[in-house]
């Protein structure tokens, strides 16, 4: 578990996890070699005392109980604000939660159907 580590160690572990090379028997390594090396990057936090700092905020959000598309608009929001005076277009587009609910009713989903949504970005789609 990451919250056994410290320092160097913890960013190492974080970094390994979102190195996809380093899985090969990841799934995402096929996806990955497919549409693009960017897909997984490093983490930019070098600083280990920042990384656990942020872990340390976030260790007591209980964010398993919370509504699901709740943490979607949170991170959504995250991004948009993270992006915001970037002089240019970053490829992030986000589908209004109106247009997510029309589609989703729409798609009438029973369980146990598959569904393929290849731009899935946050899954709010998915989710829904």
């Amino acid at each position: 578990s990451f919250q056994d580590k410290q320092g160097e160690d913890l960013l190492d572990y974080v970094n390994n996890a979102l190195n996809c090379r380093q899985h090969k028997k990841d799934k995402f390594c096929c996806f990955q070699s497919k549409y693009g090396e960017d897909i997984f990057q490093r983490l930019q936090i070098n600083n280990p005392s920042t990384l656990k700092r942020i872990i340390d905020k976030l260790t007591p959000l209980q964010l398993i109980s919370i509504d699901i598309d709740v943490k979607g608009e949170a991170f959504e929001f995250f991004l948009k604000e993270a992006i915001k005076g970037q002089k240019k277009d970053l490829g992030q587009y986000f589908t209004p939660r109106h247009i997510v609910n029309f589609l989703v009713k729409l798609a009438d989903p029973k369980p146990h159907e598959t569904v393929y949504d290849p731009f899935c970005g946050t899954g709010g789609i998915l989710i829904k």
